[in-house]
C-alpha cells in the first residue's frame, strides 16, 4: 500500500473521532479513549507489518483551526536517539572511525577537551551509544540540562552551547567505569552529536540530512523551540501538567510556557531535538528492519564479540546495534540506540518532553508502529496502548497464542456471550494450554470458572484483587460521547472488587481444592479450620484493603492423596503488623520456605500475611543458610536489581506482589535458596498494555508467576513476573 492511499485523511479539530472504516473502528476507539483520559488534544499513528503500511491516521487538534493528519510534524524527543545512532553507524562507514574509537584523550576524536577523571580517556563511541560511558543521572543529575555560568552565557541554540556544557562536565568525575553498566544519559548523545560534527566537518543537522536522504528518508529534521505559525505542518504543543510557566532559556524573554520557553531544540538535536511525522518514522523503521534481517556473510569478531572485519557493511552494524552488551543479562537490554526486547527480536524507543509523548516500535511479530502525541501522557505505557488497539483488529497476527477454549468451557463462554467480552474481563491462554489467565472478572465469575476448571484439572495458583477498572470505556465515534465510570478524572472504579486469577494445569498433584474470596480474618480462619478437618491445607493467601478500608483475605485450599505430612509442614499467619512480622520472619526463614508474603496498607499501618512450608532437608538447629530470602518492602527499581543478584546467588523467585504505601509503590518478594530460575518481568503496564504483554508471553508458553496492581504518580499500573525455564 502506498503511504498516501485511503487512510491518509484526518478528522476535524473539534472531534477526537477516527475514520469510519469498520475494520479499524475498534482501533480508533482505543486511541480516542486514551487521548480523552490523558487530556491529549492531538495524535498521529502509523501501523506497518512486514514493511507494508496497513494504516495511517490523525486524530484531534493540531492547534487553533488545525487538524492532525498522518503528515503532521511532531517533536519526537528521545526517538531522536536511534536516529542519531543510525547516523553514527553511517559515519563509521563514511570515515575512518569505528564503534570502538576513543572519543577523548590525545588520540581521541574530541582530543582538545581536558578532563579530570582519567577514566574518561577509555570512553568509546560504543559506550556513548549504549549509555555506558560513566555518567549516571540518578546520581549526578541530568548533566545535559545543567546551567552553570559557563553555559548560561552561551546562546542555547548556538554552536558553542554544547561545547561549553561538555567542558564543564568533564571537570567532574564519572559515576562508574565506562563499559561496565548501563545508565541512561542524554549527555552521551549530546557528545555523539559533537563527534558527528568533528568527524564529518559538517553540522549535525547537515550530516543527518545527508544520511537520511541516502536511505530515501525525508521529513525528519531539527525542530524549532518556538510555536509554529498557522501555515506550518507542525502541530502546536499543549502543556497539561505543572509547572505551567517556566523561566525562558533564552535571555530577555522572562517566563514562558514550558513547551516553548523551556526547550532549546538545536542543542538537544542529537538526543531529543528532532521533529518528524508518523509516515517518515515508519519509513525509518522499515530501513532498520530490512538491514537487521538481511542475510550477511560471516564476520570476524574480537575477544569481546565486536566486529573487526575490514569490509563491514551497514547491515552488519545495524545487527550489532541490537546485540546484547557484554555487561547485560536477561531478555531485554539497551543496544546501540535501541531499547531491545524479546532476546533481540523486538526493538524501539520512547520519547517524552513537555508537550510531547511518543513511541516507535518494531514487534517480534513483524508489526511496527508509531504513535505521536502533542501533549504529555501521564500514562507512560504507549506501547501498551498501541498493542491493545491492534489486538482489537482480527487476523493481524500480533499474538500467536490460542484464545479459544474447548468442550464444556467453550460452550459455557459462548452461551454466556462472555468470552473476551470487555464487560466481563478478558482471558489469555498459553499456547500449550498449561495456563489460563483471567483479567478483571468479578467474584461470581471466579466461582463459576473455578467449578469448570476443576473438572479440567486446572488449579488456581495466583489470585490478586484489583479496585480499578481494567476494561477501558469506548468512545462512540458517531455520537462523540463516552460511557465510563470515571471518577476524579484520573481513576476508573468498578464499585465492586474484581480479580486477576491464574489457573495452572496440575491435575495430577491434587484431589480437590476450594477457594474463598473477600472475607475477614475471623471468617477465613473458621473456614480454614473447617476444611482442615476434612484434609485440606492452605496453598495460597492474598490480603487486600476492600472498598470500605477493611483488611480482607482470599485463600486457596488443596486436598490431595496422602497429604497428612503436607498439612503438618504448612503454617500461616494472617494480618500480622509489619514490625511484629519482621521480628518473627528472621527465624522462620531459617527453617521454612516462604510461599506467600502479602503486604497490605490499612490506614497508616502495614499488615503482612504469610504462608510457610517447613524445610525438611535439615534440622532447624543445623541450618546455616536460610531456606528463603525475602524483602517485605522494597522499591520497584531495587527489586529488579535484586532479581539479577538473586539469580547469581542461585535463588529462585517464588512470590512477588506490588503494593502501595502512602502513595508510593513497593514490592514484597520471596526467594527459595539453593535453586535458580530466570525471571522475565514487565512493570509499569497500563490497563491497555496488560493484556498484550500477557498474550506475548503466552505465545511462548512462559509461565506466569504473578500479576499485581499498584499506583505510581497517581497512575494505575500492573506488574507481571514470569518464570523462564
Amino acid at each position: 500500500m502506498d503511504f498516501d492511499e485511503e487512510h491518509s485523511y484526518s478528522v476535524h479539530s473539534s472531534s477526537l473521532a477516527g475514520n469510519s472504516d469498520a475494520k479499524w473502528k475498534e482501533f480508533d476507539s482505543v486511541v480516542q479513549t486514551f487521548m480523552k483520559e490523558q487530556d491529549v488534544p492531538g495524535a498521529s499513528v502509523a501501523i506497518c507489518k512486514n514493511q507494508e503500511v496497513l494504516y495511517t491516521q490523525g486524530y484531534g487538534s493540531a492547534g487553533a483551526s488545525k487538524r492532525v493528519n498522518p503528515d503532521s510534524f511532531f517533536r519526537i524527543a528521545s526517538i531522536s536517539k536511534p536516529i542519531t545512532a543510525f547516523t553514527v553507524l553511517n559515519l563509521c562507514l563514511d570515515h575512518d572511525v569505528t564503534l570502538d574509537s576513543k572519543v577523548f584523550g590525545k588520540k581521541g576524536i574530541l582530543k582538545t577537551y581536558k578532563y579530570k577523571d582519567k577514566r574518561v580517556s577509555s570512553i568509546t563511541i560504543r559506550h556513548l551509544l549504549q549509555h555506558s560511558a560513566g555518567w549516571d543521572r540518578d546520581i549526578a543529575g541530568d548533566l545535559a540540562f545543567v546551567r552553570p555560568a559557563l553555559v548560561a552565557r552561551c546562546d542555547p541554540e548556538g554552536v558553542e552551547h554544547n561545547r561549553a556544557l561538555l567542558s564543564y562536565t568533564l571537570r567532574k568525575r564519572l559515576q562508574f567505569k565506562p563499559g561496565t553498566r548501563h545508565a541512561y544519559s542524554n549527555l552521551c548523545y549530546l557528545v555523539l552529536g559533537l563527534v558527528i560534527e568533528e568527524v564529518s566537518s559538517a553540522s549535525f543537522s547537515s550530516y543527518l540530512d545527508q544520511v537520511l536522504a541516502k536511505w530515501g528518508i525525508s521529513n525528519i529534521h531539527l525542530g524549532s523551540p518556538w510555536r509554529a505559525d498557522w501555515t506550518s505542518t507542525e502541530v502546536e504543543y499543549f502543556n497539561n501538567r505543572e509547572p505551567f510557566i517556566v523561566p525562558s532559556l533564552h535571555p530577555g524573554l522572562g517566563e514562558l510556557l514550558p513547551q516553548y520557553g523551556g526547550l532549546a531544540m538545536a542543542s538537544a538535536a542529537a538526543y531529543g531535538g528532532l521533529v518528524a511525522n508518523a509516515v517518515s518514522l515508519i519509513r525509518f523503521m522499515n530501513v532498520i528492519e530490512n538491514l537487521a534481517l538481511k542475510e550477511c556473510k560471516d564476520m570476524d569478531n574480537d575477544d569481546n564479540g565486536h566486529l573487526i572485519h575490514s569490509d563491514v557493511t551497514i547491515s552488519d552494524l545495524v545487527k550489532e546495534s541490537l546485540h546484547q552488551p557484554d555487561f547485560e543479562s536477561g531478555y531485554d537490554w539497551y543496544g546501540l540506540g535501541w531499547d531491545v526486547q524479546d532476546k533481540g527480536k523486538s526493538w524501539g524507543h520512547t520519547g517524552g518532553m513537555e508537550g510531547t509523548s511518543c513511541i516507535l516500535f518494531r514487534h517480534v511479530s513483524g508489526m511496527s508502529w508509531v504513535l505521536l502525541l502533542n501533549a504529555w501522557a501521564k500514562d507512560i505505557d504507549l506501547n501498551g496502548v498501541v498493542k491493545c488497539a491492534i489486538s482489537r483488529i482480527p487476523n493481524l497476527g500480533l499474538f500467536d497464542c490460542d484464545m479459544s477454549l474447548s468442550g464444556e468451557l467453550k460452550s459455557f463462554w459462548e452461551c454466556k456471550n462472555q468470552f473476551n467480552n470487555m464487560e466481563n474481563g478478558r482471558v489469555v491462554i498459553t499456547k500449550d494450554k498449561s495456563q489460563i489467565i483471567f483479567l478483571g472478572i468479578d467474584e461470581a465469575t471466579v466461582y463459576k470458572m473455578t467449578a469448570l476448571f476443576k473438572i479440567e484439572g486446572y488449579l488456581p495458583i495466583w489470585i490478586s484483587t484489583i479496585k480499578n477498572e481494567l476494561n477501558f470505556s469506548v468512545i462512540n465515534p458517531s455520537s462523540r460521547t463516552m460511557t465510563t465510570c470515571l471518577k476524579n478524572e484520573s481513576k476508573f472504579y468498578t464499585f465492586k472488587l474484581r480479580y486477576i486469577i491464574i489457573f495452572s494445569s496440575q491435575k495430577q498433584h491434587y484431589e480437590d481444592y476450594v477457594l474463598m474470596l473477600d472475607k475477614g480474618n475471623k471468617e477465613i480462619l473458621e473456614y480454614i479450620r473447617e476444611k482442615g478437618n476434612l484434609g485440606y491445607f492452605v496453598n495460597f493467601i492474598d490480603s487486600f484493603c476492600d472498598l470500605d478500608g477493611n483488611l480482607k483475605f482470599s485463600v486457596v485450599l488443596i486436598k490431595c492423596d496422602n497429604c497428612t505430612n503436607v498439612i503438618l509442614e504448612r503454617a500461616f499467619h494472617l494480618g500480622l503488623k509489619a514490625n511484629a512480622y519482621v521480628g518473627h520472619i528472621k527465624s522462620w526463614a531459617k527453617s521454612h520456605y516462604i510461599l506467600c508474603q502479602s503486604v497490605t496498607e490499612i490506614g497508616d499501618e502495614l499488615f503482612v500475611s504469610v504462608l510457610l512450608e517447613k524445610r525438611m532437608d535439615i534440622d532447624k538447629d543445623d541450618a546455616v543458610t536460610n531456606a528463603s530470602s525475602y524483602w517485605v518492602q522494597i522499591e520497584p527499581e531495587s527489586f529488579l536489581t535484586e532479581l539479577s543478584r538473586k539469580i547469581n546467588q542461585i535463588s529462585s523467585l517464588t512470590y512477588a506482589k506490588f503494593f502501595n504505601v502512602g502513595g508510593e509503590s513497593y514490592v514484597s518478594g520471596c526467594w527459595t535458596n539453593g535453586c535458580a530460575s530466570n525471571v522475565y518481568h514487565r512493570i509499569s503496564m497500563s490497563k491497555y498494555g496488560l493484556f498484550p504483554e500477557l498474550a506475548d508471553a503466552a505465545a511462548e508458553n512462559v509461565q506466569l508467576l504473578s500479576v499485581s496492581e499498584y499506583e505510581d504518580d497517581s497512575v494505575v499500573y500492573y506488574a507481571g513476573l514470569w518464570i523462564v525455564k
